[in-house]
């Protein structure tokens, strides 16, 4: 920016659309005099360092890339009169025909000046002068041009070498095929993807493109495989009816490529034609073909696709990988019939070279890839080409593109910090990692990012400095984090034991709270608790759990009618699991009740659920007319997948929670919540995947982990699996003794409780593969246990019970007359909260939430809050209710939940 318009310190974005096939190898910013080079850090990471440092006023830059060619960076702060310097580097490989064109289109951005070096632009929308370095173009205002030329390729055959900056030399080689007999497939298999990240793909086309291959190859009929993330549908499809057929094809789910690897398989002696854009987001994505089955041809033409790892299955399968976004349709049936693993690359010893096939002219090849170490030449198709002996340059580009493929083809195999290191040893951003460039040494430290190998030297010796000093305060914090959970569970278990604090009074004024507060400060001289007492008989009754949706109507029920029974009104899901915990249990804390759900009516307001109701059979022409102008946002397709679930079709249910992962508003919050509905749905498995990813993305944060391990447990309920409650019982263990940022560290104690939870449906704390610090061990068995957690950040809901009598227990009023405890407020979004009591006396327990403060930039919607209501927490026999209620953020006032009854 030059100009000075503006009179306020701004955060800046500034976007661009790379040339498709682009890598994106550098980004820099200015920070005071110079330019720092951007590190390549896990998205989320480098997102959160950089709000953080907003908030502060500090100067961020953030560079992002995606999956459809698009660089976009955000800077702070411009300040007024004044700009900032970005600069990026990205490698494109020249198109089919050698040429290479980059669009500039801005608004207004005052002078500017665009220089090239090297070949002379012949490009169209700027005036170009000659200079002694280059050409130059100058002008202000709007830039609306490009810069574009041609380069042949050569076609000698000879390895042009290169050095990658720290990773060695790689070859560029080109030139024609030679020709050989190939044999013609004799069968057509269309494999169509179905989800809903195809929806804005350019469907007529990709129709009229198989229609014209099944015409060239004279079949009468072609196999056609449609695919998202439900059950696959095969069907004959004669030629005629082709076009017709796709084109009415329903898109939902999400994207999954399981089974397409044996479909393919057993298609020998055929051409498959996949059409998808290669994202998947739901089950891991494998290789599709080594060489066997059919000859694989993949097409894409959305605007977001993952073309490096297209690329790498088309030729394995011995065909091409096409993109309609630049080829026209001639080109794209012709390029169905090309071959491109004609070519073979080897070391001179014969061992095979991993190449990337970048785009060329029909008949000729384009390679790219490391040379072997030592090597001055190459076997190429078994005859040996000796190198270029000009000397060689230092250039990035062949080594990028390689690794931006073979980073394609890894990912998925790899944690998302292996994949940022792996990032930066190739110095190429892919999707899901992110360039961060921060302001100070501290930043850099604080952060836990090691600054670039361009790091001015004094900043790096204050970096080493000052990380040397955070190692030793980490340590110290660490110990603090031990000694403060340690007091925690000893008030825990101190008012475990006494059942109600000093100092409470019956109004629960101030000074009670004062009292009890500063009781809960000594417990470390605190009693021990009474040992625990006998395990039950040995025919107690089966832990009984049930998970109700939130569109429960309300039902009066008495106590007296139903003793040991839950009572459940609306949608639930039963599971049941026996569990023997001989020293977590106590036999006495058994008393007669309920648990009753309370809601009102399902969220009909928003215009499209009511469409879905009226269309009645016809809900599928519904879905697609309001799909249409809902579906861009993940909240249309996570409603709909509740909807379905209260119908009973619980297949769609899934189908849909999984579609609103292939938005590309998505994120971390929509894999959590599409993550939970698929526990409620029945599909342990594919939730526990998606839990597991999410953890590995959001490390600093203890949710996810928390989550994974409650859907461990339930898993582990419903099919009897001991192994997923040792596995969740040490999930919790570990988020419990693990010091967090911020008001996370909140969580140790709620998370001992659940552990001690797990330990007892184990068999007790001397159970085999109990794995937990013998001092946060505990039998603490509680009469009622009410936990609340929620799907989003920037949120503050709060938890109420209102106890017989009408005393309300929450933030400000943290233990009752009765015993009934609160543990802490958690003010900046997710949770959780508790509520418990050990003995309920008889009478009425009310469960209520309120909306404090909301996030209302959520593309997820409105906060929903996952409530737990717990009879006989730390028993063998527990029965719970998990309730969804979504939150209103202009709600005002408590929304009821349920109701504990007790008595006889």
């Amino acid at each position: 920016m030059s100009t000075a318009w503006w009179e306020q310190t701004l955060e800046g974005e500034f976007a661009i659309d790379l040339p498709r096939g682009s890598v994106m190898t550098g980004y820099a910013l200015d920070v005071g005099e110079d330019m720092i080079d951007g590190v390549l850090q896990p998205r989320d990471r480098a997102r959160e360092a950089f709000e953080r440092r907003v908030v502060q006023r500090i100067d961020p830059g953030l560079g992002e890339v995606d999956f459809s060619d698009r660089f976009e960076t955000r800077v702070y702060p411009i300040f007024p009169g004044q700009g900032r310097t970005i600069r990026i580097r990205f490698a494109t490989p020249l198109d089919a025909a050698g040429r290479y064109t980059l669009r500039l289109d801005t608004g207004q951005v005052g002078e500017y000046w665009v220089r090239v070096h090297g070949a002379e632009p012949d490009s169209g929308g700027l005036e170009w002068s000659e200079y002694p370095e280059g050409f130059a173009a100058r002008g202000s205002g709007r830039i609306d041009g490009e810069i574009a030329f041609e380069q042949a390729l050569d076609e000698s055959q000879t390895p042009l070498l290169s050095e990658h900056p720290g990773e060695g030399r790689f070859f560029e080689i080109s030139g024609m095929i030679a020709p050989r007999p190939v044999v013609r497939p004799s069968r057509l298999t269309v494999l169509w993807d179905r989800s809903v990240s195809r929806l804005d793909d350019e469907h007529a086309r990709e129709a009229a493109l198989a229609a014209a291959v099944a015409e060239q190859m004279r079949v009468d009929e072609v196999e056609l495989v449609q695919f998202d993330s439900s059950a696959m549908e095969t069907t004959q499809v004669p030629v005629s009816g082709l076009a017709t057929t796709l084109g009415a094809v329903r898109y939902a789910g999400g994207t999954s490529y399981a089974g397409l690897a044996d479909i393919i398989a057993a298609r020998s002696g055929g051409l498959c034609l996949l059409f998808t854009d290669g994202r998947a987001s739901i089950d891991t994505r494998t290789a599709l073909t080594s060489g066997e089955g059919c000859r694989l041809a993949t097409v894409s033409s959305g605007p977001e696709r993952d073309m490096g790892w297209l690329e790498a299955q088309a030729r394995a399968g011995g065909g091409t990988a096409i993109d309609l976004g630049t080829v026209d349709d001639a080109r794209a049936l012709a390029l169905t019939d090309e071959y491109t693993n004609l070519v073979r690359i080897a070391a001179p010893d014969g061992t095979p070279v991993e190449t990337r096939a970048l785009p060329a002219p029909a008949g000729w090849f384009h390679l790219v890839g490391p040379m072997p170490d030592g090597a001055n030449s190459l076997l190429v198709d078994g005859h040996e080409q000796a190198a270029s002996p000009v000397r060689v340059p230092a250039f990035a580009a062949p080594g990028a593109l390689w690794a931006q493929q073979h980073l394609a083809t890894t990912r998925d195999a790899m944690s998302v910090e292996e994949l940022a290191a792996a990032a930066r040893r190739w110095s190429v951003a892919v999707p899901g990692i992110s360039f961060i460039v921060l302001e100070t040494p501290e930043d850099y430290a604080e952060s836990g990012f090691v600054p670039p190998a361009s790091y001015p030297k004094p900043l790096r010796a204050e970096y080493d400095r000052i990380g040397a000093d955070l190692a030793e305060r980490e340590a110290q914090l660490d110990k603090a984090h031990y000694e403060q959970l340690a007091a925690l569970w000893a008030a825990r278990k101190t008012w475990w034991a006494t059942g109600q604090m000093a100092g409470a009074t019956d109004n629960g004024d101030d000074a009670a709270e004062a009292a009890a507060t500063a009781e809960e400060a000594n417990v470390m001289n605190a009693p021990p608790p009474p040992p625990p007492p006998p395990p039950p008989p040995a025919n107690a009754p089966a832990r009984t759990e049930q998970v109700a949706t939130y569109d429960v109507a309300e039902t009066a029920t008495s106590a007296a009618d139903a003793a040991n029974a839950v009572v459940v009104t609306g949608t639930a899901l039963s599971a049941d699991a026996t569990a023997p915990a001989e020293e977590m249990t106590d036999a006495a804390a058994t008393p007669q009740g309920t648990i009753e759900v309370v809601g009102g009516e399902w969220a009909a307001d928003r215009p499209y659920i009511r469409q879905w109701i009226d269309a009645d059979d016809r809900w599928i022409d519904a879905v697609r007319e309001t799909e249409a102008e809902h579906g861009a946002i993940p909240l249309f397709y996570l409603d709909l997948a509740d909807w379905h679930f209260r119908a009973g079709r619980v297949e769609e249910a899934r189908r849909a929670a999984e579609a609103a992962l292939d938005l590309p508003t998505r994120d971390n919050q929509t894999l959590e919540i599409v993550a939970q509905r698929l526990v409620r749905y029945g599909a342990h498995d594919r939730a526990i995947a998606l839990l597991e990813l999410l953890v590995d993305r959001e490390a600093e944060r203890p949710h996810p982990r928390m989550q994974l391990a409650l859907a461990l447990a339930q898993r582990g309920r419903a099919e009897n699996r001991r192994e997923d409650l040792v596995q969740a019982q040490h999930i919790m263990a570990q988020v419990a003794m693990k010091r967090w940022p911020g008001d996370y560290h909140q969580v140790g104690e709620i998370a001992l409780a659940e552990a001690n939870g797990l330990i007892a449906e184990l068999g007790g704390a001397n159970a085999e593969d109990v794995r937990l610090d013998r001092t946060f061990i505990a039998a603490m068995p509680v009469d009622i246990r009410v936990t609340t957690v929620w799907n989003t950040p920037r949120t503050d809901l709060d938890l109420w019970v209102v106890e017989p009598g009408g005393e309300e227990v929450g933030y400000n009023h943290r233990l009752s007359r009765r015993g009934g405890r609160y543990t802490h407020d958690v003010t900046g979004g997710f949770g959780p909260e508790e509520y418990q009591i050990r003995k309920a006396k008889d009478g009425s327990y009310q469960v209520e939430v309120n909306t404090f403060a909301a996030d209302r930039r959520n593309p997820n919607g409105p906060s929903t809050v996952t409530v737990r209501m717990i009879r006989d927490f730390g028993t063998a026999t527990p029965s719970e209710e998990v309730i969804d209620v979504e939150m209103e953020p202009d709600a005002e006032g408590r929304k009821l939940i349920g109701r504990f009854g007790t008595g006889d």
